[in-house]
Formats: structure tokens, sequence, C-alpha cells
């Protein structure tokens, strides 16, 4: 009980002293009073009056220890564009969280940046990612994850433990790296959470029979179809902004058959 009081305490005093903008690029510094931490101007970030944070620049992200990042813990929404990393811990606990957008300038996502986010349920990973660090989505409520074809890559670092002590149980690749995203499935499941799980890392591995399902979608051009919808980007797929009325051509008909297995009308509302 003392100690959940003293986190609520920790909180309340950081969120109530939290600043409206600053930079956040690497650090220096030891972080004593003589020598306090500064951060790089190559990232800088604003905080809006309803709790939307903006992260913008060139270059790597700074890292934060678990209670100290200068925009608190109230927010509400997270924009980052230009940087090439989200460092780790960047927005633990912030329990209002509930939209983030990465463009794909990010390649980079370290250990537990939204640990305690319980509020986020939909994020969607840039094309460009190629490194994902442990406990990504822990402590979140998302569930369904697309993993870019970037992140499949033989160069690319996909933690083992990127999905562990999550709700993550629906994972959405391309057709041409169904084989890997499988692969990676079946070599990182001993990580994943038992149900009822509460504490201790790594967590138990738990049981195959609830192994996580993998379903796959077709990139044609530009342009995504998944799940009898097409859609204008990964991100869309999440969203739920299909393509209304989109209208297949004989050829486009007879490509999804082949790879699907299914027989497609030539139009679709």
């Amino acid at each position: 009980m003392k100690r959940t009081v003293l986190i609520l305490s920790l909180l309340i005093s950081f969120n109530a002293f939290a600043e409206t903008s600053g930079t956040c690029g690497p650090r220096s510094g030891s972080g004593t009073d003589d020598d306090p931490y500064v951060y790089a101007d190559n990232c800088k970030w604003t905080l809006d009056e309803n709790g939307k944070l903006t992260i913008t620049g060139t270059g790597e992200m700074g890292y934060h220890e678990y209670y100290d990042a200068p925009w608190g813990h109230d927010i509400t929404e997270v924009s980052i564009s230009g940087i090439s990393s989200i460092s780790s811990l960047a927005f633990v606990v912030s329990p209002n969280l509930t939209k983030v957008d990465i463009s794909d300038s990010v390649t980079t996502i370290g250990a537990f940046p939204f640990e305690g986010d319980w509020g986020l349920n939909n994020i969607s990973l840039p094309s460009s990612i190629t490194y994902l660090g442990e406990g990504v989505f822990s402590g979140t409520s998302v569930t369904t994850l697309i993993i870019p074809d970037s992140l499949m890559a033989e160069e690319a670092y996909f933690s083992k433990l990127a999905l562990a002590n999550s709700y993550v149980r629906n994972l959405i690749c391309s057709s041409e790296k169904q084989s890997d995203c499988s692969a990676y499935l079946e070599n990182a499941l001993e990580y994943y959470t038992p149900e009822g799980y509460t504490g201790g890392w790594p967590p138990p591995s738990r049981p195959l029979s609830n192994k996580p399902n993998i379903s796959i979608y077709i990139k044609d051009g530009n342009e995504i179809f998944y799940n009898n919808h097409w859609y204008e980007s990964l991100k869309d797929i999440t969203s739920g902004n299909y393509i209304k009325k989109r209208i297949y051509t004989i050829d486009e008909a007879e490509k999804l058959s082949k790879k699907t297995g299914n027989t497609f009308r030539l139009r679709y509302k």
C-alpha cells in the first residue's frame, strides 16, 4: 500500500511540474546537481494544453529514466516525425495515452517505451522499422500488430521479448514474409505471458494452445489487400479505413484468387 501511495505521489509531482517544450536528443551529464543532464537539440518536443506531445527533429532521441521524462505522464497523444529512434521508457506509465503516430523516419524502438500505457489499444509500426526492443507492447491493450517487411529483413533485430507481457494475439504480415513471421513466432512463443501472470521478468512460457494467430496482407502497387478490403496503407488496416467501392480488374481478381485461394467479384462495395 505504501509503495502504491509513493508511486502516485511521484506521478502527481512530476505531472504538476511538467514543462511544455524542450529538447530530447542524446543526453550528457551525470544527473547530479553539479552536473545535470543536458539533452541535445537535434530532437525537440512540445506539449499542448490537450496533452498532445509532438516530437520532431533528426537523429536519435535521448534516453530518460523511468519517471523523469520532462513531458510528464498526462500525455494523451504522441506524434513523432523526423527522428530515427524512440528511446527506451520514453512514454511509460501514461494511462491516458490513446494515440501514437510514428513517421517512417523511425527505424529503432527501444525497450518498454509504452510500459503501463493501458489506454493504448492501437499502434502502427512504420514501414522503416528495423529494430524492435524488449517489451515494446508490455502493459498496453494492443491486441493486433502489423509486422512490416523491414522488421523481417535479415539485418533487422526483432527481440524475442518484444511481444512479451502483452495482449498481442493477432500478427499480420505480408504474403512474402509469412514464413519468416511464423518462424519468429515459434522462436518467441516461450516468452509470451501466461494467462493471469502478474510479475517478474522475463515472463515464463505460456501454453501452446494460446498461440497467436497469423494472417497475411497482399501488396499490389501502393495499395494493400487484407481480409477482403483494400487499403491505402498498413496504418489504415488497424484504423479500419478501407477504400470503399474499390473495383477489381480481371487480372487483379485472378491474381488475388491464386494467392488466397478465394474467388473475387469484380466489384467490391
